[in-house]
């Protein structure tokens, strides 16, 4: 979408592809999943039905109230010019945003509970040169996103930053890659990195007031759409003419239900729910989503290449470390070995007035899981002088789906 209009004189220059009264279901009502229902219903169809197994909207960009504050469990910010669409859809509804000019970015010693600002400026001006070029490369693709240097940089990171004359990838960048959760950069295509930086230089962070969830919640408000929460699909079955799917409403008592739909998007993880699972020992169970949907061979080729992480957000309340500045900071001992993997990789302490923390690990799906996660999580607080008084909450997000890290872009 171009960024210098609105989004509602954009949509009138769209036309349906499909009569108007067409009944469309979209499983899933995160940010896709409501972003396609809104953008169905701006183009004018009036028979769009959401369907959402969590109680509420939002999907992974959940945000609670903790003793009167509210915290992002999963996606929290943005930069400035990032998500230009995001924005002017947060404009459109007038979700207010802020920006976190006083949240510090930092290294911190679990050892002994001291930290050290990271150089986020001069770390990412020395991957500049490299980005522009990568950028101007895309832009001959005709492609968006990841996709347009999908061929440009497939190799693994380490290789692809050898050939251009770089050791390894700046602190800054490899840190707050692997704390938003996009896996180890020794692990990932460059490509994946690249959008990474690319994204993360563009202005100051910001995120919504009232959280995240907020945006999405006032959208579903004002969808002329029908949206189900609580909603958890069975089976999705293709016929020639239409689309049947049973799902299982859990609002008070439980009962099963049944719709039809002449077009569905999946929004969700429904398709890779049973894949594969970054850095787990466990392979995929043939018990897996085929009892869900019926794919096709090609559909079950595709979704084989796609693995997903066990990214967990643990939520403590914490005696001792009342020194420690609101911010956001990275263990350096567990960000630069993959091996690590259940520890946190990050932690983050979002108001001053309170002793809540909130800490980021991967897991694993087979022996690294939520109790070994908290576990881990109680370890490093001890270490840095702190007592956990509580466990508030614990998340676990099945996140970025992506090509495995034994795979080429290209190959998808």
């Amino acid at each position: 979408m171009e960024t210098g209009e609105a989004i509602e004189d954009q949509f009138s220059k769209l036309h349906p592809c499909f009569h108007t009264d067409t009944r469309i279901g979209i499983i899933g009502a995160g940010p896709s999943g409501l972003s396609a229902a809104y953008a169905l219903c701006k183009l004018g169809y009036t028979n769009v039905t959401v369907l959402e197994k969590h109680h509420s909207v939002g999907g992974m960009c959940e945000s609670v109230d903790i003793e009167g504050s509210i915290y992002d469990l999963g996606g929290q910010v943005l930069a400035a010019n990032s998500a230009p669409t995001i924005f002017h859809l947060a404009k459109e509804i007038e979700a207010e945003i802020e920006e976190l000019d006083n949240h510090k970015f930092a290294t911190i010693n679990t050892s002994t509970g001291k930290y050290d600002d990271t150089k986020v400026i001069d770390d990412y001006v020395s991957v500049i040169s490299l980005t522009l070029k990568l950028q101007d490369e895309a832009k001959a693709t005709g492609r968006n996103g990841v996709h347009a240097i999908s061929d440009i940089a497939s190799e693994l990171t380490p290789s692809f930053l050898k050939a251009h004359g770089l050791t390894s990838v700046p602190k800054s960048v490899a840190y707050g890659f692997t704390a938003s959760g996009y896996g180890f950069v020794q692990d990932m295509p460059y490509a994946y990195v690249h959008e990474f930086t690319r994204t993360s230089m563009a202005g100051k962070i910001i995120r919504f007031k009232g959280g995240y969830t907020s945006v999405w919640d006032k959208i579903n408000k004002q969808l002329p759409a029908q949206v189900h929460c609580n909603t958890r699909v069975l089976t999705v079955k293709r016929h020639a003419e239409r689309i049947s799917v049973k799902a299982k409403i859990v609002d008070g008592e439980a009962r099963d239900m049944e719709f039809e739909f002449d077009k569905l998007i999946v929004s969700g993880s429904l398709p890779i729910d049973s894949g594969k699972t970054y850095r787990s020992p466990l392979k995929p169970t043939e018990e897996n989503v085929n009892g869900v949907m019926d794919l096709h061979d090609l559909e079950k080729e595709l979704f084989s290449k796609v693995e997903t992480i066990d990214y967990y957000t643990t939520v403590l309340k914490i005696d001792g470390l009342k020194h420690i500045p609101v911010g956001f900071y990275y263990f350096r001992e567990f960000m630069d070995d993959p091996k690590t993997v259940g520890n946190p990789v990050a932690m983050q302490r979002f108001y001053s007035d309170t002793n809540i923390f909130l800490f980021w690990s991967y897991g694993n799906s087979a022996d690294i899981v939520g109790e070994k996660v908290t576990e881990l999580a109680v370890d490093a607080v001890t270490s840095m002088g702190g007592k956990v008084e509580k466990l508030i909450l614990q998340r676990r997000f099945k996140y970025f789906p992506h090509v495995n890290s034994q795979g080429r872009l290209k190959k998808l």
